[in-house]
């Protein structure tokens, strides 16, 4: 197995040559090592050695220009993350790899691992809502992910809950909560809901939390639970979210979901039909 994703990793990277995907590969390389690290639990000596059999003359840093840190994140090794940041000066910057990413933007799964992060006193709001080179920032990420234990810890250190992704994504002005939305992540609508999260938010082009919840995702990210869309749907309605709300094409939710699916949509197609229009202001 091994030996097959290296193939397909060495050729998918030089397929992509100058492209942006090319970041999301090189994460490949790392995760192709997660389970032997964990494992062998190696000394920071053996680890320097082992990550960079390849120095592209960057002091430190390996030839995707990831520093050690950044590799011990990506491979989610707590031990030398740990050893890591105990080595590391109090208010020393933080170094960015080639797309921008400081090692903490890297922690998008463990806890324990942001946890580690938080203890050196040097992430404050300006890291917690930091923008990766797609716009986003950890908690659109961990929203979308249903990481509710991730988000959890965001809000509990300030994190933005309307935080907008970034104009120049392809996503512009989507909220934590579209994300969940979207990807009919019940559990974190309601975490984000309960912390004051506006359902009324508009993302670039003019939709709500609820054209989201209508849109069938168009990859296998997301709530895999059959009712999930449903719950999501009427936990944002509780919410007062306003399904008579247009998007700036002209459409309502229900609309978008008769384009996507015609009238088979089960119970989301009363729900968004008959919810009496709320009235509030934006």
């Amino acid at each position: 197995m091994q030996s097959v994703l290296e193939k397909l990793y060495a050729a998918k990277m030089n397929s992509l040559a100058n492209s942006l995907l090319v970041y999301n590969y090189t994460l490949l390389e790392s995760t192709i090592s997660v389970e032997r690290d964990a494992l062998a639990k190696p000394t920071l000596e053996d680890f320097t050695q082992k990550w960079h059999l390849h120095v592209s003359g960057h002091q430190g840093r390996n030839e995707h220009d990831f520093t050690l840190l950044h590799i011990a994140v990506l491979t989610n090794n707590h031990p030398m993350v740990r050893e890591l940041l105990e080595g590391r000066r109090k208010g020393e910057p933080w170094l960015v790899d080639k797309m921008g990413h400081t090692a903490f933007q890297g922690v998008m799964g463990s806890v324990a691992i942001f946890r580690l992060f938080l203890e050196t006193g040097d992430i404050g709001k300006e890291q917690i809502d930091g923008y990766n080179a797609f716009g986003a920032a950890n908690i659109h990420i961990s929203s979308e992910y249903g990481n509710a234990e991730m988000l959890r810890l965001l809000l509990a250190n300030d994190a933005e809950v309307d935080l907008p992704k970034r104009q120049s994504s392809i996503y512009a002005g989507r909220t934590a909560l579209h994300c969940a939305a979207l990807r009919s992540q019940f559990e974190c609508c309601e975490i984000l809901i309960r912390h004051g999260a506006s359902v009324h938010a508009r993302d670039a082009h003019g939709a709500t939390v609820l054209h989201m919840a209508a849109l069938e995702p168009t990859c296998l990210v997301g709530n895999q639970d059959p009712n999930a869309k449903m719950t999501t749907v009427r936990l944002l309605l509780e919410a007062k979210a306003d399904p008579s709300a247009r998007n700036d094409a002209g459409h309502t939710a229900s609309e978008l979901l008769a384009l996507a699916s015609g009238h088979s949509a089960g119970e989301l197609w009363p729900a968004l039909c008959t919810h009496e229009p709320l009235m509030h202001t934006n």
